[in-house]
């Protein structure tokens, strides 16, 4: 089975051993932010991310 980019984020993020904070100061993003990008679908995400990049 084919892991969903949310699971895969978090994946990654616990292999290295981070909290949700390290990599969220990394990409200047609140650790809930992050939190949610990881538990979300990747269509609310992606509008997320969409509405950042306006700002």
């Amino acid at each position: 089975m084919e892991l969903s980019i949310q699971e895969r984020l978090k994946d990654l993020r616990v292999e290295c051993g981070l909290t949700l904070e390290q990599p969220a100061e990394q990409a200047h993003l609140t650790k809930s932010a992050l939190g949610s990008y990881e538990a979300e679908d990747f269509k609310n995400t992606r509008k997320r991310l969409r509405r950042s990049r306006t700002y």
